[in-house]
């Protein structure tokens, strides 16, 4: 009985680390960002973007994270590592905003994109 909440901690802190944006990029032509990602799990997996804390800067900059909204943390139990290109349209997330022209935005992994102005 001591095994199960172990293995459940287990299960949370691998899903909990299981996405990286492995690059990005802007892309003019649809408006965009256009990431490479990878994450475990199996089947679609909904992804969103989502802003955390902007540095007042000029441009301003931002800390960006990609969060699956497919499942919730700790049920994934399928362990293949899916790599794909997902895009994320400014519009749906408010980034084709003035304040944030010519922004940086850094995702969780290191890389960086750069909105035009």
């Amino acid at each position: 009985m001591k095994v199960l909440p172990f293995m459940m901690l287990s299960l949370f802190a691998t899903n909990a680390f299981a996405l990286s944006v492995l690059s990005a990029r802007y892309e003019r032509s649809s408006d965009s960002i256009v990431a490479q990602v990878s994450y475990t799990g199996c089947g679609n997996h909904r992804l969103a973007l989502e802003v955390q804390g902007c540095r007042e800067t000029y441009p301003v900059s931002c800390d960006v994270f990609v969060r699956d909204l497919s499942a919730p943390p700790g049920s994934i139990t399928c362990m293949a590592e899916i790599q794909e290109k997902v895009s994320f349209p400014l519009k749906d997330y408010d980034l084709n905003d003035s304040y944030y022209r010519g922004a940086s935005l850094i995702f969780q992994s290191g890389v960086e994109v750069v909105l035009p102005r």
